[in-house]
């Protein structure tokens, strides 16, 4: 059960690597509209000079949105991998459940903000009640994990 669980950590970052790379394509009018809604118009550039810092922060938008992936991509994958090595009966430390209990916490986090987000929009109802069923998945499968490595240990 360990074993499976640590895979299941692993196969969520995944998930979430390929759910934030289809947003930044499908949804980059939507991005770059909201990062010139968030530039100050007021300045006196010309249009080719507004359409570069557009183009600039949609830029700048995706590295860190890329960094912030595969950081999150690798945490999962050294939790999972964790799990995975004790479940082979290689004793591991407490770090990475220290690091699986913050992300039971930003899964939490994550599930009350797309709730508090939730607008009876058409739209948007579908891409928050999936977004919602996927990190109540998540959520179980780490706290699945704390209860397989405590009787593990």
């Amino acid at each position: 059960m360990l074993k499976i669980t640590g895979l299941g950590v692993i196969a969520f970052g995944l998930w979430n690597m390929i759910k934030i790379l289809m947003y930044v394509v499908i949804e980059k009018a939507a991005i770059y509209e909201m990062i010139r809604d968030s530039l100050d118009s007021d300045v006196a550039y010309t249009d080719e000079k507004m359409n570069m810092l557009y183009l600039l922060s949609y830029i700048i938008f995706v590295v860190v949105v890329m960094l912030v992936m595969v950081f999150d991509a690798i945490i999962r994958l050294y939790v999972g991998r964790c799990a995975i090595l004790e479940a082979k009966g290689i004793k591991k430390g407490n770090a990475y459940l220290v690091i699986a209990a913050v992300m039971i916490m930003v899964s939490v986090l994550s599930m009350v903000n797309a709730v508090m987000g939730f607008k009876p929009d058409p739209d948007t109802v579908i891409d928050i009640i999936s977004t919602v069923l996927v990190e109540i998945t998540s959520f179980i499968t780490l706290v699945e994990l704390f209860i397989t490595v405590r009787r593990v240990r």
